[in-house]
């Protein structure tokens, strides 16, 4: 799988938009959540001029249509799931691993200040381990 899909990284954008939604992250926290998902995803050697990985760029450029269409933590989480469920191939386990240590960085970082609010990371956890235990045909 080409991890360079634009669909791959924008539904990484959902996903990590969504988990930030459910800390109740403020609008100047943004800032903080891009660099810490820069952290994790700006290791790879860039190709181009920009300042930032394509890669990288793709997913902001996604959060933030999310948060200006006020779009709910619920539908982007739903929206990343469909995308991981019907495109399996582009998960490798590396990619899954990177996913889960940034998804667990959002929750740790970030104070939910509503702790009734609905957290996907559970769910993202279980989606992902669920994976894990289909056989490799």
């Amino acid at each position: 799988m080409n991890t360079d899909n634009r669909e791959f990284f924008e539904q990484l954008g959902n996903l990590f938009y969504s988990l930030a939604l459910d800390r109740s992250i403020d609008p100047i926290e943004y800032s903080e959540l891009k660099m810490l998902i820069s952290k994790d995803w700006m290791s790879q050697p860039q190709d181009s001029d920009m300042p930032i990985p394509e890669n990288v760029h793709l997913m902001f450029v996604e959060m933030d249509a999310l948060q200006t269409t006020n779009v709910s933590s619920a539908d982007a989480y739903n929206s990343f799931a469909r995308y991981y469920a019907t495109h399996p191939e582009a998960f490798t386990q590396e990619l899954v691993e990177r996913i889960q240590e940034t998804a667990t960085s959002i929750n740790s970082f970030f104070p939910a200040h509503n702790p009734y609010r609905k957290n996907h990371l559970g769910d993202l956890l279980i989606l992902l381990r669920n994976k894990t235990n289909i056989p490799n045909y």
